[in-house]
């Protein structure tokens, strides 16, 4: 089975991207979201953004 796209809303720190790499062979692109405000428009955007493109 093929890896799906996945969105990986977290931290951005190191550990997040080497986790994603080791284990999602599919476009992951990680967005940051600042746990103290939670999500905005603009990270909603940026979701929609990569789920309209992903796969392509």
């Amino acid at each position: 089975m093929a890896a799906a796209p996945l969105s990986y809303l977290a931290g951005q720190r190191d550990t997040d991207r080497a986790f994603v790499r080791a284990h999602h062979a599919a476009p992951a692109p990680l967005h940051h979201v600042d746990t103290r405000f939670g999500l905005h428009e603009a990270d909603f955007t940026a979701l929609d953004r990569f789920a309209r493109t992903a796969g392509r």
